[in-house]
C-alpha cells in the first residue's frame, strides 16, 4: 500500500496544494482587497501593496513543489526504496595445524635365536642339542602430537569448525637397548625329509633354553653317518652287500625352526635300499613268471569260448622266500622289492596271463557246460608261458589233455 502511495505521491500533492490553495490561499487572497482600477500596465493594487500576476503565479508553483518534495519524503520515511538482494559469495574452507605437545613412547620387539651346541652320532640315531635365545629389541622415541582442524570461512571473516583430529607427527629415536635371554618352555619344528629321516620326540627348551633332539633312520636299509655298528640283517648269504653302501651316499639337509627364526644343519647318509632291491630282483624276482592257460576241443583244436578257470596253490609267502637272506624288520621291509605273485586261489579266463611263482605245482580245473569237467596238477617250472587244455565235448567219450607252446 505504501508503495503504491509512493509511486502516486505526485498527484496526491497536486491534490493536496489546490486544496489548500482553494482553502487557505483561496481565504486569505480574499481578504486582499483589490483596487477598482488598474494601472497602466494592468497590474492590480491592494491597499497600497503591489502584487503582479506573475509573482502570484510563481508563488504558487513554488508552494505546489514543497508540498510535493514533503509528501515524497513523508513517504520515503515510512517505506524505504526496495533494494536488490545481493547474493554473498559462497564460504572458503581452510586447513589450520597446530602442534600440541611432545609424548615420549618405546617399542618392543622380539627375535629368537636358535644354535645348535653340539652333535654327536649315537648307536642307531644322532643327536643335536639345541639352544635357544630370545632377544628384545627396545627403542625409546620421543613423536609430536598434532592437531589438524578443517574450518568453512563466510565472506565476512566468520569461522565454522568443521573436522578436527589428533594426529602423530615426526618420531624422533631417543635410545636404543638390547636384551639377551635364554627362552624356556620354547618347542621346535623339525623338518627334514621324512622318507629318510624320522625325529624322535622333542621336547620344550629347559630353564637354559636347550633341548636334545634325536634323528633316526626312516628305513631299515639307510644308514646315518657314524650311527649303524651292526649288518642291516644281513645273513652269510648277503654279508657282501655291506660293502655297497658307499654306492647311494647322500646329504640330507635338517632345520630346526622357532618362529622365524631357523637353524640349518646337514647329515650324511649311507643307504642299501637299491642294492638290496638290485639283489632281490636277481634272486627271487626271476623266479616269478608270467603263464597263460588257453582251451581248446580235443579233436579240432579250435579255442573253446568263455571256459571257467580256476587256479589254485599256496608257494611260499614273501617272507618265506628272503628268510635265507635278510632277517627280522630287514626282512620285513625287503618284501615289497619282490613281485606279486599268485598265493591262493584265482578265477582266470582264457586270454588272461597270472604271475606263477617256480618251481612250484598249481591245480588247474576247467568248467564249461558243453565240455566234460577237467582237472590236473600242472607243475610250473619257468621254462613255458603258455599252457593248452583241451577237453572233449560232451556226448563223447571223456578225454582230456595238456601241452605247451
Amino acid at each position: 500500500m505504501l508503495q503504491k502511495a509512493y509511486q502516486y505521491s505526485s498527484i496526491i500533492s497536486i491534490i493536496l496544494i489546490i486544496f489548500f490553495f482553494t482553502n487557505s490561499v483561496g481565504a486569505t487572497i480574499s481578504t486582499i482587497r483589490f483596487a477598482e482600477t488598474q494601472d497602466a500596465f494592468g497590474n492590480d493594487y491592494d491597499d497600497g501593496y503591489y502584487y503582479p500576476k506573475w509573482q502570484r503565479t510563481l508563488g504558487v508553483v513554488i508552494l505546489v513543489g514543497l508540498l510535493l518534495l514533503v509528501a515524497r519524503a513523508i513517504v520515503r520515511a515510512i517505506e524505504p526504496e526496495p533494494q536488490v538482494p545481493v547474493t554473498p559469495p559462497p564460504p572458503t574452507y581452510k586447513d589450520e595445524r597446530k602442534f600440541q605437545r611432545y609424548e615420549t613412547d618405546k617399542k618392543v620387539t622380539t627375535t629368537f635365536k636358535p644354535s645348535v651346541e653340539y652333535r654327536a652320532a649315537k648307536e642307531g640315531k644322532y643327536l643335536f642339542l639345541l639352544h635357544l635365545d630370545k632377544i628384545e629389541h627396545v627403542t625409546t622415541y620421543r613423536k609430536e602430537i598434532w592437531l589438524e582442524q578443517t574450518y568453512k570461512v563466510y565472506h565476512d571473516g566468520k569461522k565454522e569448525l568443521i573436522t578436527q583430529k589428533k594426529v602423530i607427527g615426526d618420531i624422533i629415536p631417543v635410545g636404543k637397548d638390547r636384551k639377551v635371554m635364554a627362552f624356556p618352555n620354547a618347542q621346535f619344528e623339525v623338518v627334514t625329509d621324512t622318507d629318510l629321516l624320522k625325529v624322535g620326540i622333542v621336547p620344550k627348551t629347559d630353564e637354559y633354553g636347550n633341548v636334545q633332539v634325536a634323528l633316526y633312520s626312516a628305513k631299515p636299509f639307510l644308514e646315518i653317518e657314524g650311527t649303524r655298528s651292526k649288518n642291516y640283517g644281513l645273513t652269510t648269504k648277503t654279508q657282501f652287500l655291506t660293502e655297497e653302501k658307499f654306492r647311494d651316499y647322500q646329504i640330507v639337509p635338517v632345520e630346526f625352526r622357532q618362529q622365524d627364526a631357523v637353524v640349518r644343519e646337514e647329515i650324511g647318509c649311507y643307504s642299501l635300499e637299491n642294492s638290496v632291491k638290485d639283489f632281490i630282483d636277481s634272486a627271487i624276482n626271476t623266479k616269478i613268471t608270467s603263464v597263460r592257460f588257453t582251451v581248446e576241443d580235443i579233436d579240432s583244436h579250435a579255442p573253446i569260448s568263455n571256459p571257467s578257470i580256476k587256479i589254485d596253490g599256496m608257494p611260499p609267502a614273501e617272507e618265506e622266500l628272503l628268510a635265507p637272506y635278510f632277517t627280522g624288520e630287514y626282512n620285513a621291509y625287503a618284501t615289497q622289492f619282490v613281485k606279486d605273485y599268485l598265493r591262493g586261489t584265482h578265477k582266470a579266463t582264457t586270454y588272461e596271463s597270472v604271475m606263477l611263482y617256480y618251481p612250484f605245482g598249481y591245480v588247474i580245473e576247467v568248467v564249461h557246460p558243453k565240455y566234460h569237467f577237467w582237472k590236473k596238477k600242472v607243475y610250473i617250472d619257468g621254462s613255458k608261458n603258455e599252457y593248452i587244455i583241451r577237453m572233449s565235448e560232451l556226448g563223447t567219450k571223456i578225454r582230456g589233455e595238456i601241452t605247451t607252446r
